[in-house]
């Protein structure tokens, strides 16, 4: 049985130039449903997100929020509201009013430890005005050790809680988006807008993200809308309760899978035009490779490869595959698995941290860019 709704929207449009993304979009989502919103990519998922949690203002349509006190936007703002600070539409309005946001790229403050990270989205800190912090010390202290003992208390709680005193530039994507959920539930957030939650994640770790989302809704009484790369659907389906399809700017929905769009079957159709092809999983991606020569050598290889970017480990789960002369190869994979960074790793762009490359047979882990074009 459905809840209250707790945030409904009417006519919702949003063009770029001559190109209108969004088309009278509506829906009314109810407390404690965990929604998959799919559509082709350019379809506007993320504007459809970006307009629901304030970061992008709407050509048209009706937002409102109703998480206790109900807050009402209507679009297009006429001048003199615009004037007034208050309602105004931005990402702290609507995250005041319940609505939280858990980024792709994982937003956290790479200098802070992760306890701080967390801390700083509690609202309302009497330490960030000047006047209590002078005229109430003892009170200011109090608060801020109940506003830590609170943050660390949710670190706990998704199993985060030997990150406390790493910096959370030094921890693990995977961990990382621990510590971005819990901040949020410490901005008290009801609803959380969760973009590819299970990317860049290997099995391991986003088996552990989705007992994480299971207990968002069934201890923390969370609603979610979670986008997801095709290839970690069957994941989300596992505790999705309601589907949203968005498509052509329309967005359908639905308490069952079967409106949702058919997988997009033209890229394996091709490979197979091409000959046999063979599909290895690579950690949350899949690897297809079609073989077109029996006879061809071996070009590329890499064996066990690592690979860091800025102190952050990209690609944890040892990769290792082979191409020969005449090979078709397609990784396919969430955005910010690593695709990028594999690439300009195998081109000498980046060092590895464990594992080689080889070319042609030869080990060029350590030789520098020139040497390996041609």
């Amino acid at each position: 049985m459905m809840g209250n709704v707790i945030l409904k929207a009417r006519n919702i449009v949003k063009s770029f130039g001559g190109n209108r993304v969004l088309d009278g979009v509506s829906f009314d989502l109810h407390e404690g449903e965990i929604v998959l919103l799919r559509g082709a990519n350019g379809s506007g998922k993320t504007t459809l997100i970006n307009v629901l949690t304030g970061n992008l203002e709407p050509d048209a349509g009706e937002i409102c929020i109703c998480n206790g006190r109900k807050l009402e936007l209507r679009f297009p703002r006429p001048w003199y509201l615009r004037t007034i600070t208050f309602p105004r539409f931005s990402p702290e309005i609507t995250a005041m009013a319940g609505l939280g946001r858990v980024w792709q790229d994982v937003r956290v403050f790479p200098s802070l430890t992760s306890l701080d990270n967390v801390a700083a989205a509690a609202p309302r800190q009497l330490g960030e005005s000047v006047i209590p912090s002078v005229a109430a010390p003892l009170l200011v202290d109090r608060k801020e050790k109940k506003n830590r003992g609170e943050a660390m208390e949710l670190l706990k709680a998704l199993g985060a809680e030997g990150l406390t005193n790493l910096s959370a530039g030094e921890v693990s994507f995977g961990q990382s988006k621990k510590i971005a959920i819990a901040r949020a539930l410490h901005g008290k957030a009801k609803v959380l807008f969760l973009d590819e939650p299970l990317a860049g994640l290997d099995k391991s770790e986003s088996d552990n993200t989705i007992s994480i989302l299971k207990k968002l809704s069934s201890s923390f009484e969370i609603t979610m809308v979670i986008v997801e790369h095709d290839l970690n659907i069957p994941r989300i389906k596992e505790i999705a309760t309601t589907f949203w399809n968005l498509r052509d700017g329309k967005l359908s929905t639905g308490e069952s899978n079967e409106n949702m769009m058919p997988p997009n079957t033209e890229l394996t159709d091709w490979l197979e035009t091409l000959g046999d092809c063979r599909e290895t999983a690579v950690a949350g991606g899949m690897l297809r490779i079609v073989r077109r020569k029996n006879d061809g050598r071996e070009i590329l290889a890499a064996e066990s490869v690592t690979i860091k970017r800025n102190g952050r480990t990209v690609i944890e789960e040892p990769l290792s595959f082979s191409l020969h002369q005449g090979d078709v190869a397609v990784l396919q994979a969430p955005n910010g698995w690593g695709k990028s960074t594999l690439l300009e790793a195998i081109a000498g762009l980046l060092p590895l941290n464990g594992g080689k490359v080889l070319i042609r047979g030869e080990d060029v882990s350590n030789c520098p860019i020139w040497s390996r074009a041609g």
